[in-house]
């Protein structure tokens, strides 16, 4: 649901995002094909959502910008990819999703399936002390 409580998006049984009115569910508008897990972003001015691509075997994160209100209606820009990946999840199990956007709308956190090879393990310490929102 838009942060401001008038549209839903949601993924359809065929693989492919929709945008309605909420909660009337007037003026259904497909956003993509071949996609799933739409996100809004925190200021509801982009959705974010993966789009299947190698038969499945990857993702391409996408992102469409919410354009002025026309007719009552939101109007959508071209889809722009971000990133690619391969997903552990395909679709969302036990509240498992693919990935879920930052609040600032740049970086994402990603359910990545692991790489063949010796695993890599990073330590931060100290990492209370690190700048960041909020701390000195």
């Amino acid at each position: 649901m838009s942060r401001d409580g008038l549209w839903l998006a949601y993924s359809g049984t065929a693989y492919g995002i929709y945008v309605r009115r909420f909660p009337s569910g007037d003026g259904v508008m497909k956003i993509a094909g071949n996609a799933i897990e739409p996100r809004w972003s925190r200021t509801a001015r982009e959705l974010f959502y993966l789009e299947f691509v190698n038969g499945g075997n990857e993702m391409n994160l996408m992102e469409t910008r919410i354009e002025p209100i026309v007719d009552g209606a939101p109007q959508f820009s071209a889809p722009k990819k971000i990133g690619n990946f391969r997903s552990r999840v395909i679709l969302p199990q036990n509240n498992q999703f693919a990935y879920s956007p930052h609040p600032d709308g740049k970086r994402f956190l990603v359910n990545l399936r692991a790489l063949d090879g010796n695993p890599e393990i990073n330590v931060i310490t100290n990492w209370q002390r690190l700048p960041g929102p909020g701390r000195p």
